[in-house]
């Protein structure tokens, strides 16, 4: 499980609904979250664990407050807006933050109970404005009406109908101004790109039979602007680890960043429905020739679908592309446990053995992260495929040494994961370049490498007579 710290900003249309989750989340706060649990699909299977909230603050309609809790999985925050819906909230903002500061590392928001980007909930702020009435409601007349007196463009008009997914609407606006499908609005942004910024995939489907460039190109929006200055407040150079601090980022949350393509923000936010449409009308493809670039695969790989990642290595293989030489997708998909996505790449070619920049396989990538990250079945995963367990790193370590020492905290899932690498013929007489051996690595970390052994012993006892019991 890992620690999952919320905070709430809900605003309510009745005072007694917003007093009612004041006092859930100041006073019964297990009962709170057991009622998100109840209305998150993602949750079904795993059992989420009371931890702490924090004292509500409630300002008229509006709540706000925290509630921490443990689960399995990190993205079920971001499908909560059914229970905060069931529990009256017409509009609210919810934020997963950081385990090291204040920062949100990623926002959530509803409108009328229901979950959308933060381009639709900045337009919901507008919703006074004549233009925007006109199109929240899909109201063709009274969109002429605004269009006749000239206080909107129609090429405006074209972008913001996207945006919200008015289909009435924009089909007006598509027959009478056709020729504007590909013009931009003030941010630089074409109807596609809000179509997609507004998570509106039946409005994408729309502008791209009208002929909208499928290989339009993502500019931040002042709501994606403001995700992006708090991503840069989180993203402390120090904190980088063997310059895969960027992966687990990635992980927990989508990224803000300029200048994708169409196809790559949908991979990257994780927008499945919308990537495949735009991959239906073959965008051009990023292949990463510079190191500064992440290849549309590798951004595949961050958020999207094995059944994207296999469209892709389609097309790689169609094309006569190869992975990129500063990229290393097997381990990036072990980092990120993507074990469909490793089996594909795998599949495709991809050299299980393979160094990354620092020199580390993906067994000492999966080592690594099960010891000081989080719990990764990688480790197991790799070794039943062929990795080659006594692999070294570019400082002569193997992952049992590696994995020796990143043991902050002894437990049995530390345990199981030095049986898995020992069950599999680790070396305990391997040295590193320094002639350091394994024995001396457990020592640093305070763990009697005699004691691993044994209870390593003692486990692979239990499994075998666990198997003569099931036989």
């Amino acid at each position: 499980m890992m620690e999952l710290p919320l905070q709430f900003d809900c605003l309510f249309d009745d005072p007694t609904q917003a007093s009612a989750f004041a006092a859930l989340l100041n006073d019964r706060p297990q009962e709170l979250m057991e009622h998100l649990h109840r209305h998150c699909p993602e949750a079904e299977d795993d059992e989420w664990t009371y931890v702490e909230s924090g004292p509500a603050d409630a300002q008229g309609l509006r709540v706000m407050g925290d509630l921490v809790l443990h689960a399995y999985e990190h993205r079920v925050w971001r499908t909560m807006g059914a229970g905060l819906a069931a529990l009256g909230a017409r509009r609210a903002k919810l934020m997963r933050k950081t385990l090291e500061s204040a920062h949100p590392t990623g926002i959530v928001h509803l409108v009328d109970g229901t979950a959308v980007t933060p381009c639709m909930h900045a337009l919901a702020g507008r919703r006074g404005e004549p233009l925007v009435a006109a199109l929240w409601e899909d109201d063709v007349a009274r969109l002429q009406a605004v269009l006749s007196s000239g206080a909107a463009t129609p090429g405006e008009a074209l972008c913001l109908a996207a945006l919200r997914g008015a289909p009435h609407a924009l089909a007006a606006l598509l027959a009478l101004h056709g020729p504007l499908v590909n013009q931009p609005d003030a941010g630089g942004n074409t109807p596609l790109v809000n179509a997609l910024l507004g998570g509106q995939v039946d409005a994408m489907r729309q502008l791209l039979a009208a002929g909208a460039d499928v290989n339009a190109t993502v500019h931040l929006t002042p709501a994606l602007q403001e995700l992006a200055a708090m991503e840069d407040a989180i993203q402390e150079p120090g904190d980088l680890w063997s310059q895969r601090a960027l992966y687990r980022y990635v992980v927990e949350h989508a990224l803000v960043a300029e200048g994708y393509s169409a196809t790559e923000w949908a991979l990257a936010q994780g927008q499945p429905e919308a990537a495949h449409l735009l991959l239906d009308h073959a965008p051009a493809l990023c292949w990463a020739e510079g190191e500064d670039e992440a290849s549309t695969l590798g951004t595949c790989i961050d958020g999207g679908t094995p059944e994207l990642l296999q469209r892709l290595l389609l097309r790689a293989v169609a094309e006569g592309r190869t992975e990129p030489a500063h990229e290393n997708w097997l381990d990036h998909a072990v980092y990120l446990r993507r074990f469909a996505m490793i089996d594909l790449l795998l599949a495709h070619g991809c050299d299980i053995d393979r160094p990354n920049e620092a020199g580390e396989t993906p067994l000492h990538t999966a080592a690594m992260t099960h010891f000081a990250l989080q719990s990764n079945q990688g480790i197991e995963f790799l070794l039943s495929r062929g990795a080659q367990v006594d692999s070294v790193d570019s400082e002569g370590k193997t992952s049992l040494m590696c994995a020796m020492r990143y043991i902050y905290e002894w437990n049995s899932a530390r345990m199981q994961g030095l049986h898995w690498l020992l069950l599999a013929g680790a070396s305990t007489k391997a040295r590193d370049h320094e002639g350091h051996s394994v024995a001396w690595h457990a020592k640093e970390e305070g763990i009697p490498l005699k004691e691993v052994l044994a209870l390593s012993k003692q486990m692979r006892a239990q499994e075998r007579a666990a198997q003569r019991g099931e036989g």
